[in-house]
């Protein structure tokens, strides 16, 4: 929503359904980080099909809506009307894919993980549609990330012409394969790298692929081994497998010796695929449960993703030192807000932060009243350090 918008005078709202605090707060300050400016708290409890009640039995939630608000009305004269900083990556969203492709459901999973990995890497992506690529928007990002199969012949033909200018493009399983009529369509940058699979089409794993109840049974299609570096580690292959050809070195391949991984000069820009789903292997070696928040995520396929951003050199706008920390700056001309989410479920003694900005601030203070020190300003970058229990707003002054 906060990418469709861009910069129209359209108020964003969100719904949260019943949470206990510790959750309800989480989610919320997820939201207002993206942008939200009205939440709409949808509480019901047994009574959810009858004509009354529609409260929330859980008492817990009663006071996380009493936290937050408390938290927003320290805040809000400078986070109301503050808007997202992004940082140059994007992430396709291609309706063509997903018109053609709506009962396979490996992709979407996948490309929601994607977002949650490359915010666990502290980056703020934006979503691009096919439409937003062919009006050449492409231009503002260094890099861009597709796991979709279809993706229209403009859109297709634009980006080729990114990468050759320099861009740097992750492409994973299958991706870029199909144009929006569903017919066999590889675009020059993806017949650089796949190989010639008959007519493109994919095995896919029959699944619905929910992440909290689907990707711990799943059986894997195979596994794969990755070298980065001086890093090597294993993933299982879930959902969909997609052999690349023989040009360039791997830096994956699969149990039978087939590459999974490669990374390959285009032009000035360079493409980055791998043959396999590394997020559905993110989501599953996270290891949800139904029913708690106990996920602990991995840092093994975060690598894999981080790889583009090495090479589009990206500097987030706003990071912190501790993975999992979801850290959103937001900006206006009375100051700017770190809308903060603690996703490690564990409270942080010190946890240090720092933002690309251009402007100088003279004070900071937190929602929850802990310490906020500025460590230091200079080239325009601002570091602080504070302690971090669950959720927090910063107000910079």
């Amino acid at each position: 929503l906060r990418s469709a918008i861009a910069d129209k005078p359209i108020l964003m709202r969100t719904f949260i359904t019943p949470s206990d605090d510790h959750y309800l707060r989480l989610k919320a300050h997820s939201a207002i980080g993206q942008g939200v400016k009205s939440i709409f708290f949808w509480s019901y409890g047994p009574t959810a099909v009858s004509t009354e009640n529609y409260w929330s039995d859980l008492k817990s939630e009663y006071h996380g809506i009493a936290k937050l608000n408390r938290s927003l009305e320290k805040t809000e004269e400078v986070l109301y009307p503050a808007k997202t900083a992004t940082d140059p990556v994007a992430i396709l969203y291609s309706v063509s894919h997903d018109i053609w492709n709506n009962d396979k459901q490996a992709i979407f999973t996948e490309r929601r993980l994607l977002w949650h990995a490359l915010r666990h890497l502290q980056i703020q992506p934006n979503f691009l549609r096919e439409e937003d690529v062919t009006l050449g928007k492409l231009k503002n990002y260094k890099v861009l990330y597709v796991s979709d199969w279809n993706i229209s012949r403009s859109a297709s033909d634009k980006i080729d012409s990114w990468v050759k200018d320099g861009g740097i493009l992750y492409l994973s399983a299958g991706a870029a394969t199909r144009d929006e009529y569903n017919e066999p369509y590889p675009p020059t940058f993806a017949k650089f790298v796949w190989r010639d699979i008959p007519r493109y089409r994919f095995f896919h794993q029959n699944s619905t692929y929910n992440e909290r109840t689907d990707l711990q049974t799943l059986v894997p299609l195979t596994g794969v081994k990755i070298r980065l570096g001086n890093r090597g580690f294993d993933l299982p292959v879930l959902g969909v497998r997609t052999e690349l050809n023989d040009l360039f070195e791997n830096f994956a391949e699969f149990e039978d010796g087939k590459p999974a991984g490669k990374i390959v000069p285009y032009g000035l820009g360079k493409i980055i695929a791998v043959g396999f789903l590394p997020m559905l292997a993110y989501g599953r070696l996270a290891e949800f449960k139904p029913a708690t928040l106990s996920e602990k995520w991995k840092p093994e396929a975060r690598e894999i993703i981080s790889r583009p951003l090495e090479y589009g050199q990206i500097s987030p706008v706003a990071k912190a030192d501790v993975p999992l920390v979801e850290v959103n700056l937001l900006e206006s001309a009375g100051g700017a807000a770190l809308v903060l989410a603690n996703y490690t479920y564990q409270p942080i003694a010190s946890v240090n932060i720092e933002i690309r900005t251009g402007k100088k601030f003279e004070s900071a203070f937190s929602a929850n009243g802990s310490p906020v020190r500025i460590i230091s300003q200079s080239n325009g970058i601002l570091r602080l350090r504070l302690p971090l229990d669950e959720t927090d707003i910063i107000v910079l002054q």
